[in-house]
């Protein structure tokens, strides 16, 4: 029976790192573009703007998109419950203190895109963030 399968849970705290990260990335959201910061390398946003003029490919996640996948699990489905995962994997995130209370990365995009990479390897990513600040 379908209720009875176990399987990888699909959740992980920093989960919510995936929308910052997209955020960060699209032009069109002013609040969380980090491209066009001083100490951001001007060429890199420029090269991102055409690149949403003429293909329009962001975000690459939207908020739709982030409650979609942390919402209800099949087995919370199954057992007729309801969840909503994003807000404690938002409330996780601000306290390692990579983004801060609006979602916009406090830290520097590739460390965090590095965490996000290594989902599947959580402790290992968030210990290497934290030792590659203090170089």
């Amino acid at each position: 029976q379908i209720s009875q399968v176990t399987g990888n849970n699909p959740r992980y705290p920093t989960m919510a790192l995936q929308l910052a990260i997209a955020q960060s990335n699209d032009p069109g959201d002013l609040v969380h573009y980090i491209h066009d910061d001083d100490d951001s390398d001007r060429a890199f946003s420029m090269a991102m703007k055409k690149m949403q003029r003429s293909q329009g490919c962001f975000p690459t996640v939207s908020e739709e998109a982030m409650n979609m996948m942390t919402c209800t699990t099949l087995s919370e489905f199954c057992e007729e419950k309801e969840s909503d995962f994003l807000d404690s994997s938002v409330k996780i995130i601000e306290k390692l203190g990579y983004v801060d209370s609006n979602m916009r990365l406090a830290m520097d995009h590739n460390m965090l895109s590095m965490v996000w990479e290594m989902s599947d390897m959580l402790p290992e990513a968030v210990h290497l963030c934290a030792v590659l600040e203090q170089l």
